[in-house]
């Protein structure tokens, strides 16, 4: 005898049903997680190129940060190397600051080691003329060519 005084069809077909229900759980997770994977594709920030110089030389090593007007709009940043810099930023108006240093032959601290000095004029980082529009696309290139002394 079946639970409930039921009979092997009822018995049969509540195990279907159970089994159609976990089978649609599944599918709907399934999908949930496909569709997770394609919408973290489209976070709303695009890859950024490009090359920075200064006087004619790649940049060694230093850092690029991409930033917004509107202070809701967290800035960007990355790393130069060897004249190149690649970056995931958001689409927009973007102020661009680029800094790098090196180790002064002549500034000393008080043990005799010497302190680093910014090698990058004023202009391209705390008072920028540089700037970029970059747009809801891979194909951002920004190439920097920056001339001038050192800011001191």
């Amino acid at each position: 005898m079946l639970p409930n005084g039921g009979c092997w069809a009822r018995f049969a077909l509540t195990n279907r049903e159970s089994l159609m229900r976990r089978l649609v759980s599944i599918g709907s997770l399934a999908c949930l997680w496909c569709s997770t994977l394609i919408g973290c594709q489209g976070t709303g920030f695009y890859k950024v190129v490009g090359e920075a110089s200064l006087d004619g030389e790649p940049i060694k090593e230093g850092d690029i940060t991409f930033s917004s007007d509107d202070p809701h709009i967290a800035p960007e940043a990355g790393k130069i190397v060897n004249g190149h810099y690649e970056i995931m930023a958001k689409p927009g108006m973007k102020k661009v600051d680029i800094r790098a240093a090196r180790l002064s032959p002549t500034v000393k601290n008080a043990f005799g080691a010497p302190l680093s000095e910014n090698i990058i004029p004023a202009r391209y980082n705390t008072a920028t003329e540089l700037t970029a529009d970059v747009q809801a696309s891979d194909k951002n290139r920004f190439d920097f060519v920056l001339k001038g002394e050192p800011a001191k």
